[in-house]
């Protein structure tokens, strides 16, 4: 059983009624069927893909993270945040293209290797991270007017990446990893003779 990581949260927040009617609609989720069938294989490739290009990028040490919920300032409410890769900062580049490459990678390999409208449509990646992207771009000295450039080569270069003779493979590696550490498959009990 997936359990819902909600270590982030202060205690004011923690006993917040909302936050308990929260945590209980995503551990129902990601524990669902309908989640496994659906969600799951783009999920894991998607954060499979912010992993694999990471490492191209010199990115040295990640872990994978269970669905959690925090709490979202703006709208004063808990929230549910997917399982996710959480990258060292202390080895990621400061280069931005390859910054923008790592916050595209996840949807790039998402829709090559398990395209699925419905992830995109209930995940709302390609506007959020494109808004985190543009964050953090700006964050590391990028300029406004240089976005949409450096955001346009990230991402040609990600597709060429994408056909690199094994890198896919690597990829699923991945992704497997990340299925096996995050949302295992429950135990069927054995029937002995």
């Amino acid at each position: 059983m997936v359990k819902i990581d909600i270590s982030s949260l202060s205690t004011e927040h923690f006993d917040h009624d909302r936050t308990w009617e929260t945590m209980w609609k995503a551990e129902a989720f990601f524990n669902s069927e309908d989640f496994r069938e659906n969600y799951l294989n783009s999920l894991a490739f998607h954060e499979s893909g912010h992993a694999a290009v990471a490492i191209l990028m010199g990115v040295t040490a990640f872990r994978f993270e269970p669905p959690s919920v925090c709490w979202d300032n703006e709208r004063n409410a808990p929230t549910i945040r997917w399982a996710q890769v959480n990258l060292s900062t202390s080895s990621a580049p400061t280069e931005l293209v390859p910054r923008l490459k790592i916050w595209f990678a996840g949807m790039a390999a998402q829709r090559k290797l398990a395209p699925n409208p419905a992830f995109d449509a209930l995940k709302s990646p390609t506007l959020l991270e494109t808004a985190l992207a543009k964050s953090d771009y700006l964050n590391h000295g990028g300029e406004e007017k240089n976005f949409e450039v450096d955001k346009a080569t990230a991402e040609s270069e990600l597709s060429e990446l994408l056909e690199i003779p094994g890198f896919c493979e690597g990829i699923e590696m991945l992704a497997d990893d990340f299925k096996s550490q995050i949302f295992p498959l429950p135990e069927v009990p054995s029937c002995q003779s």
